[in-house]
């Protein structure tokens, strides 16, 4: 896929599936992957929105529409991924922290979380500049568990300060 709001496209490949957005804010990116999948799909958004509640009113608004088809989840994501059983997920999205240990937690916290073949991704991928935390935990886990990396490009950002969207297939190596 070449930019993050592709990943529908991805999403549709699977019968019935079951995403996470973790750390999905004012639920923007949620609405768009529930408003592009099919009628098939059962999103969760975690975020901890006690500490924002303006954002959490945006979010709830937003993804209102969706009834059943949409759960929101308020906690912060290592936490929220203890209330989920392991290989439950076919997409996995890790948003919002970016330090390399918050990223590093997230993907030990999530990746149980999805089953072999998911989609596991996360958005801040950017290894040139200022989020090069996330490019590194990222690296280092996709090296230590042999999975293939792809790569989205988000549009309309400078070379230096682009940012990109990571994902690849658990477990599904060449």
């Amino acid at each position: 896929i070449r930019v993050r709001e592709d990943f529908p496209k991805l999403i549709e490949l699977y019968r019935d599936p079951f995403g996470v957005v973790v750390g999905s804010g004012d639920g923007r990116f949620s609405e768009h992957l529930l408003s592009v999948t099919g009628e098939n799909l059962t999103l969760f958004s975690v975020n901890r929105w006690s500490e924002n509640i303006e954002e959490h009113k945006l979010a709830k608004a937003r993804l209102a529409r969706f009834g059943d088809r949409s759960r929101l989840v308020d906690s912060s994501g290592s936490d929220a991924a203890g209330l989920f059983q392991d290989g439950f997920f076919d997409f996995v999205y890790l948003d919002g922290a970016q330090s390399y240990d918050d990223v590093k937690g997230g993907i030990a916290a999530w990746w149980p979380k999805a089953k072999d073949g998911a989609i596991f991704a996360g958005h801040d991928y950017a290894a040139k500049r200022r989020h090069d935390d996330v490019a590194r935990a990222v690296g280092e886990h996709v090296r230590a568990n042999r999975q293939e990396l792809f790569l989205t490009h988000e549009e309309g950002a400078s070379e230096a300060e682009k940012v990109r969207s990571f994902y690849l297939f658990k477990n599904m190596v060449p």
